[in-house]
Parts: structure tokens; C-alpha cells; sequence
């Protein structure tokens, strides 16, 4: 069935919420160099939930545990500031200083409600993945950046009566591990668990120090931006996500080729780089950055950008003509955690505007992204997807898992890919063909 979002779509309301108490005057949450680096990058999830899980709730009873959420999640609530002196480093006897930061000002998360007139099976059986991006919030932070929420939630009832949540979250104000906690507190408030006391932990983990980084595998490329508007420019070749699912023994076999020693995502991130470079040509995609949950943060915060490693990692040979155990070789040993040196850089060279997704191709791991969490009527989702906006010309690959159901057979997985849309064809095609989805 061809679906067709523009028309089916519809009934679109808009309204805020804030926290249920007041959190006071000049509460200010601070932003690292890493959290300023993501900002114009955002985080998408899109969750879809059955009729029978939802059946029984209305919009009010979905945006009232909102209220004590973000009586927790206050900062999720504020909106950003300019620095009135922001400095970098070494320019003055002091630190660095930000030229941003988040006043906690209760302004509020924005609700979308939508109504789609097609059910949730013929959306989901569309097999367009490109087209959740109407369930979910397209707005950006800017131009009048002192206004602009951080966070955006879409509910759209289908025909059937099945529900998406479409989440739209800043990159600024932390990774997709603390987006999916995020929703996962409001399904646990909304089952009628304790909100509990605000005491959640905002500070700044300590990153751990790595081997040093060659300057030229720095994760970091210069973004062209909209305006005033915290937005990466696409120019004549705009980006485009679609994403697809793949079965336990889909998995089993993968990994039976490239070397049973490598890791779900490993493998899959492998298949991925040498399809993008064969999709691109001879003698391409020779650096990667690669993104992994670093299990070994100590005081992970509820909200940040310290929990994921930052590789870059470079090769000396073709990746369109290499075998996958050296890709996949490549991904789990290569290259050193960037976090530290990428900092240092941005608070050198004043905050400037950068790109963390796509400057080089950019392999995901969000295996342990707790988006399944999210459960309603004692259930979690059909299905989530979740993607980037925001993404350099060299894309992105996420690699997260699938659906509760899949488990029985090991566990399956879903690759969501952002690519120029010039590129996406041939870089489906070849990540099917070796997959064999």
C-alpha cells in the first residue's frame, strides 16, 4: 500500500506543558563542551503502540504525568541563554566560558496531537520509513533561540486506534540513552509509579582520559548552518532516513561470516562501511567515526553527551573491496576515544558550529538504548524507530534493537540510516544485499 503522509495526516493541535512546581529563581543548568558541540543535531523516536495498550487513555491523561516529569526533568523545561562574556580557552586568565547555557525557567515541553487516517498496520506495512518523520516534531531551536523548546512530543491516534509518540529531542541536552530514560520515566509515572524526589543527577561525568587522538581522525567537521537557526544546511541534496528490521537468525548468520567474535553491532557496522563505500566508489569511506555507550562512566547522568565514546577510526585500504572481519576489526579495535581532545578543540576554537553525525560516516552503537522500556498496558512498543536530524553528507548508521518479540530468536536489531537522498538507493540496496533484508 503506497501512503501517502501529506494526506493522511491531519487535525494537528498544539499546547504546553510545564513543570508542576515552580523551580525557582535564577536555576541555571550548565552545558559542556560536548553538549554544545551536538547542537544541531537532534534526536527522533517514534514509538507505536497497539489499540488495546492505549485504549482507555485521552490526551489529558497522557500529558498529566508530564507535570511531574518535568518536575525532575526541569532542566528538560528550560530555554537556552547567551553568556553574557563567553571567552575560549586560553584567551583570558580564566577558563573557557560557554557561550550558551540553559535558564530553568518552566518553559515548558511542546505537545502535538495528530490524527492519521490510515490504521497502524497499513503504516507500518508501508514500508517507508522515511515518512515518520510526520509523526514526529520537524522544529528546530532558533531563530529566536531564547524562545525555542528543547523537546517536542507528537501523539497520533490512528484509524484503528493504535498510538505513535513521536519524541523530538535537542541533542544539546543529552544522548539518545537519556532521551529513551526520559520517556521511560513518564510511562513509569503514567502506570501510577512514584514521580519520587527531584535529586536526579544533571552533573558532568568524568570522562576518562584515552590515548591520544591523530589530530586528522578528529570527529569534528565545521558545519554550514540556516540563518540563525541551530540547523545543518543540506543544500541541493537534503538528507533522508529509512530504516529496517532484521531477525535473530538474520544476525546468527551475519555473524557466522564476518567471525563470531565480533559483536552484534560490529558486524552490522561492518556491512554497513563497506556498503557505503561500494555505494560511493573506489578508494571511499577510509575514516569513520564510531559512537558506543561507554559502560564504564562513572555517575552517568540522567541528561548529557558524556555517556558514548567518540572514535575516529581510519584505514590504509579500500573498504568497498575488504573483507568484513577487517572492517569489523577495524570498528572494535581502532582509533581512541575523542571526547577529551573534541572538547579541548571546541573550547579552543570559541564554540564554533560543528558537525558530530556525518562529517565522516558515522557508526552508532545504541544497542543499549532502553527504548523498548517504554511500556504501556504492560507492553512495549510494536516497534520504535529513532534517527538523527541533523546530519553531514557522509551520514549515519544507527544500529538499535528490535522489537520485545524478537527476543525468542536471540534478539533482532534495526538499522536506521540517514543519508543524502542522492546516496540512500544505492546504500539500502547494498546493505539489503548483504543482509538480506
Amino acid at each position: 500500500m503506497v501512503v501517502s503522509s501529506g494526506d493522511n495526516i491531519s487535525g494537528i493541535r498544539i499546547s504546553s506543558v510545564v513543570p508542576a512546581h515552580v523551580t525557582g529563581d535564577n536555576v541555571v543548568h550548565e552545558l559542556s563542551a560536548l553538549d554544545l558541540a551536538m547542537r544541531l543535531h537532534y534526536v527522533k523516536v517514534v514509538y507505536f503502540f497497539r489499540k488495546d495498550q492505549v485504549q482507555g487513555l485521552d490526551i489529558y491523561q497522557l500529558k498529566k504525568p508530564m507535570f511531574s516529569l518535568l518536575d525532575l526533568y526541569f532542566p528538560v523545561a528550560g530555554r537556552i541563554r547567551k553568556s553574557e562574556s563567553p571567552t575560549a580557552a586560553g584567551t583570558g586568565p580564566g577558563p573557557a566560558v560557554p557561550p550558551f547555557y540553559i535558564k530553568c525557567n518552566d518553559g515548558g515541553v511542546r505537545i502535538v496531537e495528530a490524527k492519521c487516517a490510515i490504521t497502524l498496520d497499513e503504516w507500518l506495512k508501508s514500508d517507508e520509513s522515511s515518512l515518520n518523520c510526520r509523526l514526529v516534531a520537524q522544529q528546530v531551536v532558533g531563530p529566536q533561540i531564547g524562545f525555542s523548546p528543547l523537546v517536542y512530543i507528537q501523539f497520533t491516534t490512528f484509524k484503528c486506534g493504535g498510538l505513535s509518540i513521536g519524541l523530538s529531542w535537542s541533542h544539546i541536552l543529552g544522548d539518545a540513552f537519556s532521551a529513551s530514560d526520559f520517556m521511560n520515566v513518564w510511562a513509569d509515572i503514567l502506570a501510577g509509579n512514584s514521580a519520587g524526589e527531584p535529586t536526579l543527577n544533571f552533573s558532568k561525568p568524568e570522562i576518562p582520559t584515552a590515548r591520544p587522538l591523530k589530530p586528522s581522525l578528529l570527529p569534528v567537521k565545521p558545519a554550514t548552518t540556516v540563518e540563525d537557526r541551530w540547523e545543518i544546511a543540506s543544500g541541493e541534496t537534503p538528507t533522508e532516513h529509512r530504516s529496517f528490521r532484521f531477525s535473530g537468525q538474520q544476525l546468527r548468520q551475519l555473524r557466522s561470516k564476518v567471525g563470531e567474535r565480533f559483536e552484534a553491532f560490529e558486524a552490522i557496522a561492518a556491512v554497513a562501511w563497506k556498503a557505503a563505500a561500494a555505494a560511493r566508489g573506489e578508494g571511499s569511506v577510509r575514516r569513520v567515526t564510531v559512537v558506543r555507550e561507554d559502560r564504564g562512566v562513572e555517575g552517568a547522568p540522567v541528561i548529557g553527551n558524556g555517556r558514548q565514546s567518540v572514535r575516529g577510526v581510519g584505514i590504509d585500504f579500500d573498504a568497498a573491496g575488504a573483507d568484513w572481519g577487517e572492517l569489523a576489526r577495524a570498528v572494535a579495535e581502532g582509533g581512541a576515544d575523542g571526547r577529551k581532545e573534541i572538547e579541548r578543540w571546541v573550547e579552543g576554537e570559541g564554540y564554533p558550529e560543528v558537525e558530530m553525525y556525518g562529517g565522516d560516516l558515522t557508526l552508532v552503537d545504541l544497542e543499549g538504548v532502553g527504548c523498548y522500556g517504554l511500556r504501556l498496558g504492560g507492553r512495549g512498543p510494536a516497534l520504535v524507530d529513532l534517527y538523527v536530524e541533523g546530519v553531514g553528507k557522509e551520514g549515519v548508521v544507527l544500529v538499535l534493537p528490535g522489537p520485545d518479540d524478537e527476543e525468542e530468536e536471540g534478539g533482532g536489531r534495526v538499522v536506521s540510516v540517514c543519508m543524502p537522498s542522492d546516496q540512500m538507493d544505492s546504500m539500502v540496496r547494498a546493505l539489503r544485499s548483504e543482509l538480506a533484508v
